[in-house]
């Protein structure tokens, strides 16, 4: 059964008594019934909730349009009193409509539980439904098979008719009319009785199975009865119509001369002398494929003119002309291009001069995450102890100047206290040690080995130097981690995971990609700038490309089509997003199909990407902290945030959500023309997808050179022979069943 969510929302009624403010204050702002003391009088803030107003005083001894005189020196006013009254009667009714709003939260509770329950009623009801309708099917086919019986008493009658004497054939011609009619009418009204059958079973079957989704189990048995009914009928008519065919042959059986069996003889003939034609013609043509490649170099021998190869005779112009003409017209119709497709690869080492086909133009995006493990916050800031100058900034480190003493360069942080095993590392390798110490500079932890500290105060980074050695150091990384062994740095974020709306990390696209095609020395080279951004999310499945392993939801550019093709919706929080508090203390924000697009549901991958929280699946948000994810529910789409998110700290925010369908926008056709214009070089050509952020991926069709083309097919024919068109007949019938050489060549004419 579902599970049913209270949502409800908190709401700030304001002041319901007089609050006192004490003297008043111009830097304050006051709301309803705050009260201040002012020149020996006291006054409350009468502006209506939720209004607040500032630097506005009151004025003594008297009530103005802002505040309410309540006393003068030595005693309240008949007003205040009067006042007074009143605000205890709105006391005591805002607490009856408190108490009303509690009876109406329960009143929701116990409507949703009969909501729930009416759910499970209704799966119930539609899982009956189901059986009803095999049940229906049932019926139908029942009918199916009395059609079936009938047809079969007709076939086992027209059998017996065959055997007659073929003397009756010389009475055929006055009784043949009117036999085919009678038996055209005979089998159209077993025909059309049983269609008239079978779809009354259909019909009734449909209406029945429409009743039990509407009304539930209270119908299953009227389905059942109506389906029995119905088949009954089925079994009787097709009975009476057999019985009616049996009666007209009867009748007619002396007159009757079979011609069905010289039709289907007729057939059979006409049959196998189609498969013979096709199969002849089929064997012309794998033989013509072999004689092509062989006239075609005969053509050249036979067609110049002799002089060309003899020496010391002139060649005729005309019979040369003529032969290279009939060598190109035979070309015409030959393949003269290979296709290959460079999978995403940016270096081609086999591509001919030509232009490139069917390119696609993927985007992909980035976002640096941290785990949380670096406990070491390094405020920005400069300190010169010794001569040294230590320069801190987004937690890089740099010392630079010349020691006056051997001791310790300082660099101050914020205090805080370990309590635990912990381990300090750095990447420092020059004879210079990383140590923490306290307020009392006793050393804590030390470079390289792990300490058990017990409430331990951290609160100088040092570093050892010595006396009159030049420094000029710079990108330390320091850290203290949990354990006692040392990882990887990462800076800090908090002590927590990162992205988190106290540490952010941004998300880098493909922002206005520039493709470049270029020959092997960058001599030659063609490019297309495009002004998109192409977002992508990383999923583990459901992605539309792979790239370096990684699966990802990407936008892309489809040339051929002439499309840009979203498949990532950017969100961005406003900070006035309308967030609905669930019942276990989880947020999300709600939008129906058709207001907002529709977004894929996080219930068991990470289907969106953040700038400022962790993507997670919806179970892990609703239970973490920090954690974002997506929802598809009853046609509902919900963004989802932890219960420990403070909202208003992601403004200004994006996240990237995942589209169920695609928004298709057109590029120009001047983006069309170029990107077609774009061609690869022989023997070698080089592609580079650069942006303003994120390289992109492209794969498209290039041309190979016929060598390597041909070289390849030849590979797929196990075929070692210097030319192809040496091959058998056995060969070439493989090359023109290869599905091999029709997905990679291209015929040019």
């Amino acid at each position: 059964m579902s599970s049913t969510e209270n949502n409800y929302v908190n709401t700030d009624l304001g002041n319901v008594a007089l609050n006192s403010c004490g003297e008043y204050n111009a830097d304050s702002s006051y709301e309803y019934l705050d009260t201040v003391n002012y020149e020996g009088g006291s006054y409350f803030c009468k502006v209506e909730f939720p209004k607040k107003i500032s630097g506005i005083a009151p004025k003594a001894g008297v009530s103005t349009e802002f505040w309410q005189l309540l006393t003068i020196p030595g005693d309240a006013t008949s007003e205040y009193i009067k006042l007074h009254d009143e605000v205890v009667n709105k006391a005591k009714q805002v607490e009856t409509s408190r108490t009303a709003v509690e009876l109406s939260q329960q009143e929701v509770e116990a409507a949703q539980a009969d909501v729930s329950q009416m759910r499970q009623d209704t799966q119930e009801a539609s899982e009956e439904a189901a059986v009803s309708r095999d049940s229906a099917a049932g019926y139908a086919q029942s009918a199916e098979a009395s059609r079936t019986a009938a047809k079969e008493s007709e076939d086992n009658i027209n059998a017996q008719v065959t055997g007659f004497d073929t003397h009756v054939a010389e009475k055929t011609s006055a009784a043949e009319t009117a036999i085919t009619e009678a038996r055209r009418a005979a089998v159209s009204a077993v025909s059309t009785k049983q269609d008239n059958v079978t779809q009354a079973v259909t019909d009734e079957g449909d209406k029945q199975m429409k009743n039990v989704e509407d009304a539930g189990t209270e119908q299953v048995g009227k389905v059942k009865s109506a389906g029995g009914s119905a088949v009954s009928a089925a079994g009787a008519a097709g009975v009476s119509a057999v019985n009616a065919v049996k009666a007209q042959q009867t009748a007619s059986i002396k007159a009757v001369a079979d011609k069905g069996t010289q039709q289907v003889t007729a057939v059979n003939t006409a049959g196998s002398t189609q498969v013979s034609t096709i199969e002849t013609k089929g064997a012309d043509q794998v033989k013509a494929i072999k004689e092509a490649g062989e006239n075609a170099f005969q053509n050249i021998s036979n067609g110049v003119d002799k002089g060309l190869s003899e020496e010391g005779k002139a060649a005729d112009a005309k019979a040369t002309g003529e032969a290279i003409s009939k060598l190109t017209e035979d070309l015409s119709n030959k393949i003269t291009k290979f296709y290959a497709s460079n999978q995403g690869e940016t270096h081609i080492t086999d591509s001919d001069n030509g232009k490139i086909m069917d390119m696609m133009l993927y985007g992909k995006s980035e976002q640096f995450t941290a785990t949380g493990k670096n406990l070491l916050k390094i405020k920005d800031g400069t300190q010169t102890l010794r001569g040294v100058t230590v320069t801190a900034k987004d937690g890089v480190v740099a010392l630079k100047g010349t020691a006056t003493e051997s001791g310790w360069a300082v660099l101050t942080v914020d205090s805080f206290v370990l309590d635990g095993t912990y381990i300090l590392s750095s990447n420092i390798t020059a004879n210079i040690r990383v140590l923490v110490a306290n307020k009392s500079f006793k050393t804590v932890l030390e470079q390289g080995k792990s300490a058990t500290l017990e409430n331990a105060e951290a609160s100088k980074v040092c570093f050892t130097i010595t006396e009159g050695k030049t420094y000029d150091i710079s990108n330390i990384l320091i850290q203290i981690e949990k354990g006692s062994v040392a990882t990887s740095y990462e800076p800090y974020t908090g002590g927590i995971p990162s992205p988190n709306p106290s540490y952010p990390q941004e998300i880098k696209s493909v922002v206005n990609p520039i493709v470049k095609l270029s020959n092997e020395d960058g001599t030659k080279s063609e490019t297309v700038t495009l002004p998109y951004t192409l977002n992508a999310i990383p999923v583990s499945s459901g992605g539309n490309v792979t790239i370096d392993g990684q699966q990802y939801i990407a936008d892309y550019v489809d040339v051929e089509r002439g499309k840009l093709v979203k498949r990532v919706y950017e969100y961005v929080f406003s900070g006035e997003d309308r967030w609905i508090v669930a019942a276990d203390g989880a947020q999300y924000l709600a939008w129906r199909v058709g207001d907002n697009p529709g977004i894929i549901d996080s219930a068991y991958d990470k289907k969106c990407l953040c700038s400022c929280l962790v993507a997670n699946i919806m179970n892990t948000t609703r239970k973490g902290e920090n954690y974002i994810s997506t929802q598809f529910f009853d046609n509902t789409c919900r963004v989802w945030v932890s219960a420990n998110v403070a909202t208003s700290k992601l403004t200004g925010e994006k996240v990237f959500l995942a589209l169920i369908v695609p928004e298709e926008i057109s590029i120009t056709q001047e983006e069309i023309r170029a990107f077609k214009e774009l061609a690869v070089y022989y023997p070698v050509t080089n592609v580079n997808v650069a942006s303003e952020q994120l390289n992109g991926y492209t794969v498209f069709n290039y041309p190979v050179s016929m060598k390597n083309g041909w070289n390849y097919v030849k590979q797929q024919l196990n075929d070692n022979r210097d030319y192809i068109y040496d091959m058998d007949l056995q060969s070439a019938e493989a090359y023109i069943n290869s599905e091999y050489a029709v997905a990679l060549t291209e015929l040019e004419v």
